[in-house]
């Protein structure tokens, strides 16, 4: 071994002391120090805390979240969304004794597991929330599972987080499988039947791998399908791809594109009559995206996006009004904490799990349910397609019952 590697080895040793002793400091467990030497200082740990409640006997409830690297701008989303749900309850006089702690899994699965089984071990955490990115929600589900620590799932979709053996994990989002589900009927269930399908995608590699799943949606229905592939910053390829559209004719065509290219697309295609009426925006990023709000808030009109929660869905006037869908998850998150909390027998693991288990819960977000055949504690949560019709009105395309019926705007901000 060269000298720069043993060199780049202590380093990599000594860093990784220094994390081990700061989760040692930050759940108040022991660092036993021989007397001749001094411990060595402690670095700044990726915990930020609020106290929501009272805290009673030291009981808190842990929000995990990315708050750093590459992902932190949602990480604050939902935090924000669930400090907006435990200050809601705390205003309607429910105040159960706990204190809310968020801690940074900062986008690395190992910090977020590692993260969960100090929780368990310390003994004072109820529960256990957060973490929307796929790789750390499995690893922190899987310490949960192993510690016995309640653990509820907010935001991450991947199918295999939550299954018939789940014991201490809880989801309370839809699985990415409910997506698939969903374009599944709507395309079976067309007033004409669909043959044709086209799929524009982002060169990232979510939304290739996005597009992937698609591709094998559309082949097990026996479809015609074209896949093409945009590039940013490349005008050329923009328009070679809606000459593409034009010459292929699609019936459906799916965007799964940034929502800045998927308006251009959808403006510029419909502007010029290219892109197919039956046209619907997807998301093309590695966690569940907000594409849907962000298409929304534009004035374009009949462009069909999923909406696993829409602003109308708020209708009770006594909830504030949020601004997306990882705003009113999280502070769904909130209410079924505090309500598992409120109707827990006992205060230890088995009496939140419990509780969870049955849970039955109207919340922001929609109802919540994790009992019943089949559910292995997931929350079947409806997913809707929806657009925004001529007067501004959202407009549901699926569930087609429902197809026609306008979706309430947001109530006012209550006084």
């Amino acid at each position: 071994m060269t000298a720069t590697k043993k060199l780049r080895l202590q380093l990599l040793q000594e860093a990784l002391a220094l994390m081990f002793i700061a989760h040692l400091a930050l759940f108040g467990l022991a660092i036993p120090v021989p007397a001749q030497e001094t411990a060595a200082p402690t670095p700044s740990t990726p915990e930020t805390a609020t106290t929501t409640f009272t805290a009673a006997a030291g009981q808190q409830v842990a929000v995990l979240l990315p708050l750093s690297g590459d992902f932190a701008s949602l990480g604050k989303e939902l935090q924000s969304g669930f400090e907006l749900g435990f200050a809601f309850i705390d205003a309607a006089g429910r105040k159960p004794d706990f204190t809310v702690t968020y801690l940074d899994s900062a986008s690395n699965p190992e910090t977020a597991g590692t993260l969960v089984t100090m929780l368990a071990s310390e003994g004072r955490t109820l529960v256990a929330a957060g973490t929307p990115l796929n790789p750390c929600a499995f690893t922190a589900s899987r310490a949960a599972e192993d510690a016995g620590l309640p653990y509820i799932i907010v935001g991450a979709d991947q199918d295999n987080l939550i299954n018939a053996k789940s014991v201490s994990s809880f989801r309370l989002t839809r699985t990415r499988s409910a997506l698939n589900n969903c374009l599944r009927e709507f395309i079976k269930n067309r007033p004409s039947p669909i043959q044709s399908i086209g799929i524009i995608h982002g060169e990232n590699a979510c939304a290739v791998r996005n597009s992937r799943r698609l591709r094998d949606l559309v082949a097990g229905l026996k479809l015609d399908l074209n896949i093409w592939e945009t590039y940013r910053d490349n005008e050329s390829n923009f328009y070679d791809l809606l000459n593409l559209v034009k010459e292929r004719r699609p019936e459906l065509l799916m965007l799964v594109l940034k929502p800045d290219m998927t308006r251009k697309f959808w403006l510029q295609g419909k502007r010029l009559e290219l892109l197919p009426p039956t046209t619907i925006a997807l998301p093309d990023g590695c966690f569940p995206a907000a594409a849907a709000e962000t298409v929304a808030s534009t004035p374009q009109t009949r462009l069909i996006h999923p909406a696993a929660w829409q602003p109308g869905d708020q209708a009770a006037t006594s909830y504030p009004p949020l601004k997306n869908r990882f705003q009113a998850a999280a502070f769904a998150g909130a209410e079924l904490i505090c309500d598992a909390i409120d109707r827990a027998i006992t205060e230890d693991a088995a009496g939140i799990r419990a509780a969870l288990e049955a849970t039955n819960l109207q919340t922001v977000y929609g109802p919540v349910a994790f009992s019943g055949p089949g559910r292995g504690h997931q929350n079947q949560l409806p997913l809707k397609l929806v657009f925004e019709d001529e007067n501004g009105e959202t407009q549901i395309a699926l569930p087609l019952a429902r197809q026609g019926a306008a979706i309430a705007k947001p109530s006012a901000k209550p006084q």
